[in-house]
C-alpha cells in the first residue's frame, strides 16, 4: 500500500493503475493519497491485518521495483511472442 500511495503522490501513476498493480483497495488508496495530501494522517494497512497472521517483507522497495520491472519486461516478451 504504501509504494501505491508513493507512486501516486509522485504523478508516476494514477490511483487506478497503482491500486491494480499493487493489489490495493482503489478507495482506500484514494483516500490515503488524499489525506496524506492534505497533511493529515494516512496509515497503510497490511493485508494480514485481520489477525491470519504475521508476515515479513520479502524484498525492499528497491528490489520489489526491480522483480515488477523484470516480470512486466518478460510478460511483454510473452504477448509479444503470441501475437507472431
Amino acid at each position: 500500500m504504501t509504494l501505491a500511495m508513493d507512486k501516486v503522490i509522485s504523478k508516476e501513476m494514477t490511483v487506478r493503475a497503482a491500486s491494480t498493480r499493487c493489489d490495493a483497495s482503489k478507495s482506500t488508496l484514494g483516500y490515503c493519497v488524499k489525506n496524506l495530501l492534505e497533511r493529515k494522517e494516512a496509515t497503510a494497512k497490511l493485508c494480514c491485518s485481520d489477525n491470519k497472521g504475521t508476515f515479513s517483507r520479502m524484498f525492499d522497495r528497491d528490489q520489489e521495483e526491480i522483480l515488477y520491472n523484470h516480470v512486466k519486461a518478460l510478460d511483454s516478451q510473452l504477448i509479444a511472442s503470441k501475437q507472431t
